[in-house]
């Protein structure tokens, strides 16, 4: 069995070496964590909860404010829009009393 491995090692060049072994030291590492978890005990929940929290880097927070930046968004633009509409009303206003005001200094 040593000869054959050997030998298998020996046909092997240093980038299917490099891949063969990362992919077994890979293997280790995972087994050897799932054994250290596995006598640790079960994870819980609200401790998982609170590590997955730690690794989205302020995910969460950042989405419940990009939905209240969202509303502030949408009641600006009918804001907007309500302003828009009374200049459009304003400016037909004007309009008709220029052109009544014309008229009459006219005749």
């Amino acid at each position: 069995m040593y000869e054959w491995f050997s030998s298998f090692l020996a046909e092997l060049d240093k980038e299917s070496a490099t891949i063969l072994g990362t992919g077994v030291a890979a293997v280790v590492v995972g087994i050897a964590t799932g054994l250290r978890g596995f006598k640790k005990g079960k994870p819980i929940p609200h401790e998982t909860a609170q590590a997955i929290a730690k690794i989205s880097c302020g995910a969460p927070e950042l989405k419940t404010e990009i939905v209240t930046m969202r509303h502030k968004h949408h009641e600006l633009m009918f804001s907007i829009s309500n302003l828009q509409r009374d200049i459009d009303r304003m400016s037909e206003l004007l309009t008709r009393v220029e052109d009544r005001t014309r008229r009459t200094s006219a005749e």
